[in-house]
């Protein structure tokens, strides 16, 4: 077990520098934050689909708060892709514990109104995934916001 999660922490590690601080990440060019999501979606994928959708929120989230160059609408869509075919609960868990994340920094409190305005549009979009799984688990019967909650 503990090989795994030696592993797990390594491949975040991985990720995390590639993304580097928040204005390394701001300063990125578009190919940039696209070969990070293909190494995520090609490398990280071999070891785990469920790192690939923590890597790739995360990649959402951060690109999000500090407006990098990157086309949002495309991460969106990768993490919906992996969501509807390799959501599971843990991952519903964690979004979960993200939002709440999010949300406990906006109720400190956040001077930059444009920087209030990046979370709360985070905080949606999280909303959202957590009804795309919700919706993918309707369908067999499981209430996720009932269980999991």
């Amino acid at each position: 077990m503990k090989d795994i999660v030696t592993k797990y922490r390594d491949v975040i590690e991985d990720c995390e520098l590639l993304l580097g601080d928040n204005n390394n990440l701001k300063n990125m060019s578009y190919n940039d934050i696209d070969e990070i999501c293909n190494y995520v979606i090609v490398e990280v994928y071999k070891q785990s689909a469920e790192l690939t959708i923590i890597a790739l929120v995360n990649i959402y989230i951060k690109a999000m708060i500090v407006e990098a160059n990157a086309d949002y609408d495309i991460l969106k869509e990768y993490v919906q892709e992996f969501l509807y075919y390799d959501g599971t609960t843990s991952s519903y868990g964690y979004i979960r514990a993200k939002l709440k994340e999010i949300r406990g920094i906006m109720e400190q409190g956040i001077d930059d109104k444009y920087l209030y305005e990046n979370y709360e549009d985070v905080a949606d979009v999280l909303e959202g995934f957590l009804e795309d799984l919700e919706a993918k688990y309707d369908k067999m019967k499981i209430n996720l916001r009932k269980n999991y909650y």
